[in-house]
């Protein structure tokens, strides 16, 4: 039996939390999330769970800036992290790939994308949803890396 995989899941709509959690555990039952509705939730959590190894985060965590958020976590422990946003426009799939995310979801995906971007960061993989990976095609069009 494989050990449970710990999950620190941030997002500042608590029914979004307990919904999706509770979806994505009856998905995969070796997933364990910790939730929190604010970054100074999250970093206690953080700093009080030794055995989180992934985080999960929106990028309006109550009207603060999810990319801060996301950095100041991983300086606390450098885990792997998949973005779940309303957002998958240029600027904001932008900014979190310059924060080293591991992985973005749009919350209009289905859950399944948000499942397989959870799994591909746990195994230190990429992912991107559908709708993001388009945008990500765009960055690549707009600003093609150097040769």
């Amino acid at each position: 039996m494989q050990s449970p995989l710990q999950i620190l899941f941030i997002d500042d709509h608590i029914g979004l939390l307990e919904g999706i959690s509770s979806v994505l555990q009856a998905k995969d039952s070796r997933l364990r999330f910790f939730l929190a509705s604010s970054t100074e939730e999250a970093e206690r959590i953080l700093r009080a769970n030794s055995g989180i190894a992934l985080i999960v985060a929106d990028l309006n965590i109550d009207g603060e800036d999810g990319i801060k958020a996301i950095s100041l976590l991983k300086a606390i422990r450098d885990v792997p992290c998949v973005v779940y946003s309303m957002y998958a426009d240029l600027f904001h799939v932008k900014a979190a790939l310059a924060a080293n995310v591991q992985g973005y979801v749009s919350k209009k995906s289905p859950t399944d994308e948000l499942l397989s971007a959870i799994h591909a960061a746990s195994e230190g993989k990429t992912f991107y949803c559908t709708e993001t990976a388009q945008t990500v095609s765009k960055l690549f069009v707009k600003y093609p890396p150097p040769i």
